[in-house]
């Protein structure tokens, strides 16, 4: 476990496939996450898990991360197609990305939740581009 997440701190980008009970979610992922929120204050950490996964990962990386000694924060945006976007709901969720980034915090994602806020975005994008 040591040997994948020492590799991927010196290579980022490389994508490694491991079977399933390796550790991943409950040791090299957090090994990640201290490693890149302590060292890159700059970036966000996004992390994506299946939509089952989510609740029981963010419970698990809460007690080991967020209530140890790193008080590493946890941060979530679920999203939905139903949700309408508007300038203050847009600048609530830009306010918890840049106190994200401003504390070295991580963003735990589903990717549906991801990908109907880009289609969301790209909607409002286009509508105000045929008004104008």
């Amino acid at each position: 476990q040591y040997t994948v997440a020492k590799h991927l701190i010196d290579h980022p980008g490389d994508v490694m496939q491991l079977n399933m009970g390796t550790g991943k979610t409950r040791v090299i992922l957090p090994m990640l996450v201290m490693h890149w929120s302590l060292k890159n204050r700059d970036k966000i950490i996004r992390i994506n898990f299946l939509s089952a996964l989510l609740n029981e990962a963010y419970s698990y990386f809460h007690q080991i991360l967020t209530a140890s000694m790193l008080g590493i924060r946890l941060y979530t945006i679920p999203f939905c197609r139903d949700i309408k976007l508007d300038e203050n709901s847009m600048a609530t969720m830009r306010n918890a990305i840049d106190c994200c980034r401003e504390e070295g915090g991580v963003v735990l994602v589903a990717p549906e939740h991801r990908l109907s806020l880009e289609l969301n975005c790209k909607e409002l994008f286009y509508q105000d581009r045929c008004v104008a």
